[in-house]
């Protein structure tokens, strides 16, 4: 699985730090999923992201200089104290976190391939593969929407 390799420098080293505590506040090490930080999401992770997503540097920057001045005690007082900038903020570590393979590795996950439109035989096989754990499972696991009928 290959990484992606864009932007460099968006953050400045103290911007990093914070960004770190901020990332491992928001994907502390849950059993065997790592911290944020222990994947470098606030290093390289989130260079990719911001060269990928420009618009999430400038609201990320902006809160990132209001928690200098008061951290936050959790994810609540974060989400509270920073309501326009936060989504900006969880997407760009939650996706930087999700692009890591050892992430992709530990969750099970095979990266998709990049498919030609007109390949409808490699369409079809893709689709079997990404519905087939579901298919396995039978109906029996689903319910009706309640006025689809």
């Amino acid at each position: 699985m290959s990484t992606l390799q864009v932007g460099t420098g968006t953050f400045a080293e103290n911007e990093r730090e914070l960004l770190g505590a901020l990332a491992d506040m928001l994907i502390p090490r849950d059993g065997r999923m790592p911290a944020a930080t222990e994947i470098e999401v606030h290093v390289l992770g989130v260079e990719t992201v911001c060269g990928l997503r420009p618009d999430l540097v400038e609201p990320v920057r902006t809160l990132l200089g209001r928690v200098a001045e008061a951290f936050p005690a959790d994810v609540a007082a974060l989400m509270a104290g920073h309501p326009d900038e936060f989504p900006a903020l969880s997407e760009l570590v939650a996706s930087a976190y999700f692009l890591d393979p050892r992430v992709a590795e530990l969750l099970g996950y095979r990266a998709r391939k990049a498919l030609a439109l007109g390949d409808l035989d490699a369409q079809d096989v893709e689709l079997e593969e990404l519905t087939g754990p579901v298919m396995k499972k039978g109906t029996e696991v689903f319910r009706a929407t309640p006025g689809a009928e």
